[in-house]
């Protein structure tokens, strides 16, 4: 009965899993891509041209941030996203941050 249970939810993480994966983005040229590292360094070069101008934030570069906000993220999160950091929370982002380094670097 447990081993059921067990893969019953071990295939519903997959599934959950496979539905947060971005599989394809298209660039600023309008081409699809689909390998994982493009579209990685496609997401990230979307973001930092969206939002830096010469390491400065624009102020209608601000605004459309705040509304990609509001329009995608619930008022619960938003409140999370506005409250004051630990330092208890950031030494556990460090050592996640280095956990995911160390798996990148372990997949390359």
């Amino acid at each position: 009965m447990g081993d059921k249970n067990t893969r019953f939810f071990h295939q519903k993480v997959q599934i959950h899993n496979a539905k947060n994966i971005i599989i394809s983005l298209t660039n600023d040229q309008g081409d699809l891509i689909t390998n994982y590292d493009q579209v990685k360094k496609c997401a990230i070069n979307f973001y930092e041209s969206l939002f830096w101008e010469s390491n400065q934030f624009t102020e209608a570069k601000l605004e459309k941030l705040q509304e990609v906000v509001t329009k995608n993220i619930s008022l619960d999160h938003q409140q999370l996203l506005i409250k004051e950091v630990s330092s208890e929370e950031i030494k556990k982002l460090h050592s996640v941050c280095r956990l995911i380094r160390l798996s990148v670097q372990m997949d390359s």
